[in-house]
């Protein structure tokens, strides 16, 4: 029996759905209980399933939103926080722009609260995500001049590992990756070479070639990386050395760091050249040190090496903070950007921002891709783009 025709029988609505056999749509939403039992799945009982403000009967009907999903869309804004800014709930990005709605309206991921309804709020020709993210303009203000700096083809991270010896090895005074067999066999220590914990530069723990008290004349540490003929690589690590009359003072015939490249395939076996840099100025205050080379055709390993020989018989030279970055020796900069009729582009180099800009391209916007094309001999460079109001 239906009482009410509802299309549910009376015994599941008492029994089952606990809704009123005699009235079709128990809990006044606009949806008849059968049509929230079978077909939208939403609670007949309660007006607003989902509690999102929007009644179901209104969702399903009107919206046609989810009447089980506060948020349809899915984009962390509310169905109900949608109408009343007057997006579309059934889109993330009701004018799309690349800004979700509530990054337009709420959070203002970029810095600025724009025009969800509308791709280009302030009207200037650039939608509101391209000036946030690609021009770094202001998506608000139309007079906000198109302007763009960034570094391209310089160094690349650090290609050593425990570059601070913070990483113990078989024993303590071994570090990993500056050990033999230790994970590999691309790196290792020799003589008097040991990891301290002294006054490390960087954490706790540093390097440290010893004078002849620890039982040797020389000492030193490396550790070697896959490595691409013709790019630049330059090799740095700080240094300590004992000049005082506790610990005595340091010395040896001959200290420093040297870059080489070698052939081989699993690790470097031949040895192609090398380039070192020789020191005796290093005191007790922490001083970088840096040499830099070429690698040659058929390198394919890059091996940084810390040395001393002919050490006396007091103190110690430490090592911390070791880096080797792989960077294009001379590097050519294309320069890309979208451009407008009726606006002029300039493009400005910097080789050091402390020193300022040079202009070195200007052109009248073409409508479609503008480029510029910069060789320098220099492994860093910075650009900027502007671009005048129409």
């Amino acid at each position: 029996m239906d009482s009410d025709e509802d299309g549910v029988d009376d015994y599941d609505e008492a029994l089952l759905y606990f809704t009123n056999p005699n009235y079709w749509d128990t809990d006044a939403d606009g949806l008849s209980d059968s049509n929230e039992v079978y077909i939208t799945l939403s609670n007949p009982t309660v007006q607003d399933t989902d509690s999102d403000g929007i009644i179901d009967g209104v969702e399903v009907n009107i919206y046609g939103t989810n009447p089980n999903n506060y948020d349809t869309d899915g984009d962390w804004l509310s169905d109900s926080s949608e109408l009343s800014f007057g997006t579309n709930p059934l889109l993330q990005d009701s004018d799309g722009d690349g800004l979700t709605d509530p990054e337009e309206v709420q959070w203002a991921t970029y810095g600025y609260l724009t025009d969800p309804n509308n791709p280009d709020t302030d009207g200037d020709g650039i939608n509101d995500y391209d000036e946030q993210v690609v021009t770094l303009t202001s998506p608000t203000n139309s007079a906000s001049v198109f302007e763009a700096r960034f570094q391209e083809l310089g160094a690349t991270d650090n290609l050593l590992s425990n570059l601070s010896f913070e990483v113990s090895g078989t024993s303590s005074e071994k570090a990993k990756y500056w050990e033999w067999n230790n994970p590999n066999q691309n790196g290792s220590s020799w003589g008097t070479a040991s990891r301290v914990n002294w006054q490390a530069y960087h954490g706790t723990w540093e390097g440290a070639i010893r004078a002849t008290w620890a039982g040797g004349t020389d000492g030193g540490f490396w550790q070697e990386v896959k490595a691409t003929p013709g790019m630049l690589y330059e090799f740095s690590a700080y240094f300590w050395a004992d000049n005082s009359v506790e610990f005595g003072i340091w010395t040896s015939a001959q200290q420093g760091i040297i870059i080489e490249f070698f052939s081989g395939v699993s690790g470097g076996v031949t040895k192609i050249t090398a380039v070192t840099n020789t020191f005796n100025d290093i005191v007790e205050i922490w001083q970088e040190k840096t040499v830099q080379a070429i690698a040659p055709a058929g390198t394919t390993w890059a091996r940084a090496v810390v040395f001393a020989f002919g050490v006396g018989n007091a103190g110690a030279l430490q090592v911390d903070s070791l880096s080797l970055t792989e960077q294009y020796p001379t590097a050519t900069y294309v320069v890309a950007w979208d451009s407008m009729t009726n606006r002029v582009y300039k493009v400005y180099n910097s080789f050091d921002l402390l020193a300022g800009w040079s202009m070195v391209y200007q052109g009248n916007g073409t409508g479609d891709e503008m480029y510029y094309t910069n060789s320098s001999v220099s492994p860093i460079n910075y650009f900027s783009v502007n671009v005048s109001l129409p």
